[in-house]
């Protein structure tokens, strides 16, 4: 891009509002240019469209910059930076090659499955691995993790890769799909809850065909073998996180009695992996079992209750909306109605203000390089027709 043209750009951004993007212009990716505003967050993509779907699910993000693969001075390929600016429209925009810079997509009306067809080639998305098997090239590969109830993205290892004993791997990858709260404090000033909308559909947090209470050990730790730690509301809310994650074998919680003298163990879920065993020590205030998908739909299922229930405890951060002077009622319907909320905290009289929630729950690989005889892809569940799209 010319400067003349990053030029007019700018102008035609600063005369701009928020909310005044037309959808042809949100849609649009900007070739070689960068906005250098302040980073919100910065994440791995393996191209411009990931990225931008990101920040579209980012609770603050508005635009974007991604380094492309084809940026040979530059350490950051595959970085993409989501942003934001204190006047809703970028304001410092810089022309570079090998950079393509764009908006969130969260003005458009949206479908609630994400395609991403796309295949990657000689690129790796490097850890997040729960399963590797062979497959006879990565389209199959690709079909077996299509077909995979947690594969989120694969790596496949071709022929032409310099370990012979390697070639033709495919490794399934998994990440959050699931809304993880991003920090749990206890309050009595403030109420949360997650979205009734995923209490009353089948999906993410349908639990009405499992007994949730089932195996799960009071006053008991499974110590050690620890890959994640995560916020949870209750005992239940961490099983269903195990459940929903494939490397779980077991999990202990925390509760908020649990005696340590650091608060950040309170509330916590441990998820842990271990397929040999399973080592158990009595503790108070821990609560341990195993993941749901190793129990049996019981005759007379049991709704679990964290799903519904209101808690004193205020989540901070993540906040994609503020409404104030609202009542509670009007707090959980704007959630309900909002489809980017996943939950909420209302701090009641004298701040009546409702705070909406939003993190991400794209496929994220944890990195993305460049190398030789790999191939990478995501799943085609979220496709009306599951076919690849190939991409260099």
């Amino acid at each position: 891009m010319e400067k003349m043209s990053v030029w007019l750009l700018l102008v035609c951004l600063l005369s701009q509002t928020p909310h005044s993007f037309s959808k042809e212009w949100s849609r649009e990716l900007i070739k070689d240019v960068e906005f250098a505003e302040e980073n919100v967050h910065q994440i791995f993509s393996p191209d411009a469209y990931h990225c931008q779907l990101a920040c579209t699910q980012h609770h603050s993000c508005l635009f974007f910059s991604f380094i492309e693969r084809n940026r040979t001075t530059d350490s950051r390929k595959f970085h993409c930076y989501l942003k934001q600016s204190k006047f809703g429209v970028p304001t410092k925009v810089t022309e570079k090659k090998g950079v393509t810079s764009g908006f969130s997509l969260s003005q458009l009306e949206r479908t609630p499955d994400i395609c991403l067809s796309s295949l990657y080639f000689w690129v790796d998305f490097t850890g997040a691995d729960f399963s590797s098997l062979f497959t006879q090239d990565y389209k199959e590969c690709q079909r077996v993790c299509t077909n995979d109830p947690y594969c989120q993205f694969f790596s496949f290892l071709t022929e032409q890769f310099s370990k012979p004993e390697m070639r033709n791997k495919c490794f399934l990858k998994y990440s959050w799909n699931v809304p993880i709260l991003p920090k749990i404090e206890i309050s009595s000033e403030v109420t949360s809850r997650f979205s009734s909308r995923y209490a009353n559909k089948t999906g993410a947090f349908d639990d009405d065909a499992w007994n949730s209470d089932l195996g799960i050990l009071e006053h008991t730790d499974f110590p050690g073998n620890d890959f994640e730690q995560v916020p949870a509301v209750s005992k239940e809310h961490c099983m269903f996180l195990c459940s929903s994650h494939p490397r779980c074998t077991y999990f202990s919680y925390a509760t908020s009695k649990y005696e340590t003298s650091d608060a950040w163990y309170y509330m916590r879920c441990f998820l842990k992996h271990n397929v040999d065993e399973r080592p158990c020590v009595p503790k108070k205030e821990l609560f341990s079992g195993m993941p749901r998908r190793l129990f049996k739909p019981t005759d007379k299922p049991q709704p679990s209750s964290w799903v519904t229930e209101e808690w004193s405890y205020n989540i901070p951060g993540a906040d994609s909306k503020i409404i104030p002077d609202v009542s509670d009622e009007r707090c959980k319907r704007l959630c309900t109605e909002d489809s980017d909320c996943q939950f909420f905290s209302y701090y009641g009289y004298p701040r009546d203000t409702c705070f909406l929630k939003q993190v991400i729950t794209l496929p994220l690989p944890p990195k993305v390089v460049l190398m030789d005889a790999v191939v990478s892809g995501f799943s085609l569940k979220g496709c009306d027709t599951p076919k690849p799209t190939e991409s260099t």
